[in-house]
């Protein structure tokens, strides 16, 4: 279709739009609507853990797809944490999927457990646990410190839903799949490769960590809004990328450089 809406981009629309109508769920809970299907569909449960009805009606499951979606852009506003689960819910704006990266000691703990009585970040408790760069986003997360915890639409600043982002982000969201998809056989054997290694555990999550670019690089925190500049501050090369700090930085050269050394001698 030159010149118009394709189908591709008619069915994003769609789910766009299906997804507005679970926010309003979400956000209007005692809406007659919202009541009606809550009565029919999730009277024991809320809306974004309600469970596929066998014989539900068609608009219901359409409902339920853009949930699926809706999901994956709804990040928890903090008032005082009590509801919002650190390692589980997506909670920290722009941040590596909305969690922590650093590895659990207790998977069941809230948010409400870094917060100080007076309802400001316990700084010296989330530095203490967590990595500088989870430490860092928490600390620059706004919170109120008090009132229930509430959700909002992250690609928007205000929070609200919109189906303009909402487009935008299944657009990128779908050629980023594409693209992942034309290097499917090629990732199995680097994911067979990985979890192969006779190595520790540690060493294994550290590579699945880069194959992912899930490193806390300054280019990598850059493109996060996190930092302000992605150079490296070794070296002074323009961005300091998960390659650049392991193969191209100065340090990395010189460290490969003796690991080949020590081969030779051996």
């Amino acid at each position: 279709m030159q010149g118009g809406i394709g189908f591709r981009d008619l069915k994003l629309f769609n789910l766009a739009m299906l997804e507005k109508q679970g926010w309003r769920l979400l956000e209007n809970p005692e809406s007659l609507c919202a009541r009606v299907l809550k009565g029919r569909y999730y009277h024991d449960a809320d809306f974004l853990t309600a469970t596929r009805k066998r014989h539900a009606s068609h608009t219901w499951r359409a409902i339920m797809a853009g949930r699926d979606v809706l999901q994956q852009g709804l990040v928890r506003r903090i008032g005082d944490g009590s509801t919002t689960n650190i390692w589980r819910d997506r909670w920290i704006p722009n941040h590596f999927g909305g969690r922590p990266i650093t590895v659990p000691e207790n998977p069941q703990v809230t948010v409400s457990d870094l917060i100080t009585a007076s309802g400001a970040w316990n700084e010296h408790l989330i530095k203490q646990v967590f990595f500088d760069v989870d430490a860092h986003a928490i600390l620059s997360t706004p919170i109120r410190g008090s009132g229930d915890d509430t959700w909002a639409w992250e690609p928007e600043c205000h929070g609200m839903y919109m189906v303009r982002s909402a487009y935008r982000k299944l657009y990128a969201d779908q050629n980023q799949q594409v693209d992942e998809g034309r290097a499917t056989s090629s990732d199995e054997k680097t994911w067979k490769r990985i979890w192969s290694m006779c190595v520790p555990p540690k060493v294994q999550v550290f590579w699945w960590r880069v194959v992912n670019g899930f490193l806390p690089t300054k280019g990598v925190l850059h493109r996060r809004h996190i930092e302000p500049i992605p150079n490296c501050e070794v070296c002074g090369a323009e961005e300091e990328s998960i390659k650049h700090v392991l193969m191209d930085c100065t340090i990395a050269k010189s460290f490969w450089y003796e690991v080949i050394k020590e081969d030779d001698w051996c």
